[in-house]
């Protein structure tokens, strides 16, 4: 950022402020600062600079010209965008609640930036449920993935069933046309262990893990662990705090999807489902693309609510839409140059028994590394906040939000069901089912409609959802929530 305090600053202001805000901070501090009152050096000056920030902020044609100015000569590698689902804080005397949407994008003065270096692992299951096609295709996209990694990457492979193996260990291979051969005599045998892969993995990253590198592990299963399902949770905790990120391919449908989530949300990284074997290689080409779109690594958002207010959820829209968990630290994984960075989080609002004009909602900073400039640690200030006043009742909150609210709502109607399946409530699990179909109906979503009421009347006859209705519904309504627009059409 420049050096020189921003008029924002200079009032004591936030970005967002009214104009009844900017004339009241005005008003205030020039019966302090008035140089016939301050008698300390540089008074005069220091009048001046307010009453310019004063001028400027107070017409709002100037005001525009001036934030303008502030982005185009901001230092910071990461723009953030803002925008809240109301535009101001009703004084109810119930809870209510509140949504804020962050973008973040890459600085126009960073975006040419060359493309990051790898250190990535692929950790395979090779038990004996993948033989055959599913293991000849994860081979056969294995080899893409070598064919296509830079000289300078780091790369790893690593197979597991009830033990591990390193195929292939990590290091910068400039002959990749020779590691195939050893792709190839991978077999299928054995149990499903996936701790055993998971600590090899994690292993041959560490060998040259900094943050200079985009330390990536990609496991790929199609089963249930037995268990080490606390050692793998360990393990992520301690990638996680490593800069290591953590995505999970699950093949077919006999696989723990609660876990590989909880797996991934604690690296920052997601969980895919692959229905169908053939979608498996265009997946990880997807992936592999993604991650040579690094920007910034080890996103990580702090932060604290203001008093009476709570922090409800938190869900990553893009570049990976997924839910996060709520804690003191979330890692929101990376920033890729061509896709901002965008989340959603959901505040609950406690009335108070104060007078207030503004009431904070939540402070904290969003820390980053760019692998380009592993030496810093950069921290974007986070501080939202609303004005309290009456709603006009026309209003209504931002597209961005209603869109990410309705495919929000459409994942908690599905998390909901399941809940109901397993508690025993069949009536209850298969009328949400049947309410989803017909809200998939309403946005053109004819298949996943056709599956909810599948599943919908399997319940009733089985008592229970099938594994694969039950992952194709979850995952497709995951993927729905839509990205944000793009960062041209934005004031950051």
């Amino acid at each position: 950022m420049t050096s020189k305090p921003s008029y924002y600053e200079i009032l004591g202001l936030p970005k967002e402020a009214t104009q009844e805000e900017v004339r009241r901070a005005y008003r205030e501090l020039s019966l302090s600062q008035h140089p016939d009152i301050n008698r300390s050096p540089g008074a005069n000056t220091q009048f001046l600079n307010l009453k310019e920030a004063f001028e400027t902020l107070s017409n709002p044609a100037r005001r525009k010209e001036y934030d303008q100015r502030l982005t185009q000569e901001s230092d910071a590698p990461i723009l953030e965008y803002t925008l809240y689902s109301r535009t101001r804080l009703p004084d109810l005397k119930e809870p209510q609640l509140l949504y804020a949407y962050l973008d973040y994008a890459v600085s126009e003065k960073y975006a040419s930036q060359v493309t990051p270096t790898l250190n990535y692992c692929l950790v395979i299951d090779r038990s004996t449920s993948m033989q055959g096609e599913r293991l000849d295709t994860v081979k056969a996209a294995a080899i893409e993935l070598i064919r296509q990694s830079k000289e300078s990457d780091v790369l790893s492979l690593v197979t597991f069933s009830d033990r591990a193996e390193v195929v292939l260990p990590a290091k910068r291979y400039p002959d990749h046309r020779s590691l195939e051969a050893q792709v190839h005599f991978i077999q299928a045998s054995g149990g499903t262990e996936i701790y055993q892969g998971l600590e090899a993995g994690f292993q041959q990253i560490q060998w040259n893990q900094n943050r200079s590198l985009v330390n990536h592990l990609i496991l790929i299963t199609d089963g249930h662990t037995y268990g080490d399902n606390l050692a793998c949770i360990d393990l992520a905790n301690r990638a996680a705090s490593q800069g290591v990120c953590i995505t999970a391919l699950g093949i077919g449908s006999d696989w723990n999807d609660e876990f590989l989530d909880t797996l991934t949300q604690i690296t920052g990284g997601n969980t895919y489902y692959i229905a169908k074997t053939s979608d498996l290689r265009k997946l990880m080409q997807e992936k592999f693309a993604s991650l040579n779109q690094v920007f910034a690594e080890r996103v990580s958002l702090k932060l604290k609510p203001a008093q009476r207010v709570a922090l409800g959820g938190v869900y990553r829209l893009q570049p990976e839409a997924t839910p996060l968990n709520v804690s003191e630290q979330i890692n929101l994984g990376s920033i890729l140059r061509d896709t901002n960075l965008s989340i959603l989080l959901e505040f609950i609002v406690q009335p108070v028994d104060e007078d207030l004009y503004r009431r904070e909602i939540a402070n904290g900073t969003v820390s980053l590394i760019l692998p380009s400039d592993p030496s810093s640690v950069h921290r974007i200030p986070v501080t939202l906040s609303r004005v309290v006043g009456s709603l006009d009742k026309k209003e209504k909150p931002p597209q961005e939000i209603i869109q990410a609210l309705t495919h929000i709502t459409l994942y908690r109607m599905q998390e909901r069901a399941r809940q109901e399946a397993s508690a025993g409530k069949i009536d209850e699990a298969s009328s949400r089912l049947q309410r989803l179909a017909t809200q998939f109906l309403s946005i053109g979503e004819k298949d996943l409609a056709q599956t909810a009421l599948m599943e919908a009347e399997r319940i009733q006859q089985t008592s229970m959802l099938s594994p694969e209705g039950e992952k194709a519904i979850k995952y497709a309504t995951r993927s729905l929530m839509l990205p944000s627009k793009g960062k041209e059409e934005r004031q950051y």
